[in-house]
């Protein structure tokens, strides 16, 4: 992880046992999912406020989950979804490939996912750069250098190039802190970069725009809105999508090595 990651505003989750499927992972994926799952409220925010607006205003919105498979907890895929609606503690979404452990998930079926399954999350602009990201240079290094070259001109990995070799944490850790919200921007993260000598900006965009951050009066989750607008989530204003699929616990709780608290194992 960045040594300037801003944790004061986006503190890192605590190991506790609903990230027990982290425990395999190497290093530098640890910390990029970290680093997204530090963020997601915000980014849950952003992808609620496309939903509320009439015309879009982003390209796209999609986040990797992991999915375990049905033998071993700790085995398992991280696979794509699309069509995102967030909550305070799930993520709703449709998965864009087939599962490669499970037969009863396929492409384009909707599921409902503990957030802590999160593994990383994209928002990406009308003019096709990406935001968010955090686990694609890991990715890319796993790859030979023949895959590699097929894939890096496709998406997600083509939304990223205009910011290499900056990673997703350096770069919102760059991000100029709001001298309105004293906040930092996730959507300005496009045109800030580590040591840009013209990254300093005064007010953000939110606050250009004449939006706050404030609370779904229902459900508690963040939203942006403006002066007079409805108090409430897309969700609550227009409704979820039905999930055709989410993990269910194990008839029998079992502790992972290094974890003391009880918990049960989403299958």
């Amino acid at each position: 992880m960045a040594s300037t990651w801003p944790r004061e505003e986006w503190p890192l989750p605590e190991m506790e046992a609903e990230l027990y499927w982290l425990v395999l992972a190497e290093e530098d994926l640890f910390s990029a999912i970290l680093a997204a799952q530090a963020t997601y409220e915000e980014f849950a925010s952003i992808a609620d406020l496309e939903q509320f607006k009439l015309l879009p205003s982003l390209l796209s919105i999609s986040v990797k989950v992991f999915l375990s498979s049905r033998e071993h907890p700790f085995v398992g895929e991280h696979i794509y979804a699309d069509n995102v609606s967030c909550s305070r503690e799930s993520i709703i979404g449709n998965i864009n490939a087939d599962s490669k452990f499970r037969d009863d998930l396929h492409e384009g079926d909707i599921i409902r996912v503990p957030k802590t399954r999160l593994s990383d999350w994209f928002l990406v602009s009308m003019d096709g750069r990406g935001i968010g990201g955090f686990s694609l240079p890991q990715v890319l290094g796993e790859m030979s250098e023949q895959d590699r070259t097929v894939v890096v001109n496709e998406p997600p990995f083509a939304w990223f190039s205009y910011r290499n070799p900056v990673n997703a944490a350096d770069q919102l850790a760059a991000l100029p802190v709001c001298e309105q919200c004293g906040r930092r921007n996730l959507l300005d993260a496009a045109a800030f970069f580590p040591n840009d000598s013209e990254r300093k900006v005064e007010i953000c965009g939110l606050c250009r725009n004449g939006l706050r951050r404030l609370s779904c009066e229902l459900f508690g989750i963040r939203i942006l809105r403006t002066e007079g607008a409805p108090l409430k989530c897309a969700g609550c204003l227009h409704g979820r999508p039905v999930p055709t699929w989410e993990p269910t616990l194990s008839a029998e709780p079992r502790k992972p090595t290094g974890f003391s608290n009880e918990v049960y194992f989403w299958e």
